[in-house]
């Protein structure tokens, strides 16, 4: 154990998570690290959440700093009010139904050591639903692009890191924190916002953490609000930073495709027409138009 280990912040956001709520604080009390502050972020909620904060705050008053909203600020609000509180060194994120693994915080401060010009350092994610021994899917990359340098690769190929994973350099954090021109999908360009001036991430070996899906996806109107927020988020770092222009064009393109296809499971026919129409002729990827005018052909016959 280091003598004088750096602090760290364990930011955890809540939204009516009152049932899995205590595993996740026990997750995060019961790191193998000596020194850290876990900040609780709850927004507004109605289902004894902030009961749960308040029990576990009196139980535990030397780490936890609880930060209960009576109205609800959004994700992305909650997660800039959380930031505020934080005095740690590095900073690291769960919401309030996710898990650490106990050497979660001491590999990570590990790695940040050993890599002094590091920003981000992620690890492999488990997703699971209700036990965590019963896995569903492992978020990893093992293969490729376990690290580097600057925003480019997060930029050309989407979430590198899973959200929970992240510790990141508080000073490299900008002053605005997650930004709030993206109300839900603004943790993507929370990543690229701090690696803009170009510096490392990596990755700590093992599964550290687990992640909690409940259920088979999003609500609709929420993955077409993540998709759209995803895009808007390619437009603010171009007007950024318009040398990062050509290393978003492949992931505009899904990115805009993926809403086109989500209009049309939801039978809204005519605005996934428009939508992919609008990107037909703008993709960088060979033949790509060729197989767009397809999907759209598919999805006017349902219109005939």
């Amino acid at each position: 154990m280091l003598q004088h280990p750096p602090l760290v912040s364990m930011v955890v956001v809540t939204y009516n998570q009152a049932k899995y709520l205590p595993q996740t604080l026990k997750s995060l009390i019961d790191q193998d690290y000596d020194n850290f502050e876990i900040i609780i972020a709850d927004d507004a909620s109605t289902d004894g959440t902030q009961e749960v904060i308040l029990d576990f705050a009196k139980s535990h008053p030397e780490v936890i700093r609880p930060l209960l909203h009576s109205q609800n600020l959004g994700v992305t609000g909650n997660c800039n009010s959380a930031l505020k509180l934080c005095r740690g060194e590095f900073i690291a994120f769960a919401g309030g139904d996710d898990l650490y693994e106990p050497n979660k915080i001491s590999a990570q401060v590990q790695w940040f050591l050993e890599n002094p010009d590091g920003v981000l350092c992620g690890h492999d994610v488990m997703l699971f639903k209700e036990d965590p021994a019963q896995p569903m899917h492992l978020y990893s990359r093992i293969y490729a692009l376990r690290s580097g340098y600057g925003a480019e690769d997060f930029l050309q190929h989407g979430a590198i890191l899973a959200a929970i994973s992240i510790m990141v350099r508080a000073q490299a954090i900008p002053p605005y924190g997650f930004d709030k021109r993206l109300p839900i999908a603004s943790d993507i360009k929370f990543s690229v916002d701090c690696l803009l001036s170009g510096g490392k991430y990596g990755y700590a070996p093992g599964i550290l953490g687990f992640y909690r899906r409940l259920g088979t996806g999003l609500s609709f109107i929420r993955e077409v609000q993540c998709t759209k927020d995803l895009l808007k988020m390619f437009d603010i770092v171009a007007q950024q930073r318009p040398d990062l222009q050509a290393a978003m064009q492949v992931s505009q393109v899904r990115a805009n495709i993926y809403l086109g296809i989500q209009l049309a499971k939801a039978g809204q026919y005519k605005d996934s027409i428009a939508q992919l129409v609008k990107i037909t002729f703008r993709s960088p990827l060979k033949s790509a138009h060729i197989l767009y005018s397809g999907i759209v052909k598919k999805i006017q016959s349902k219109l005939a």
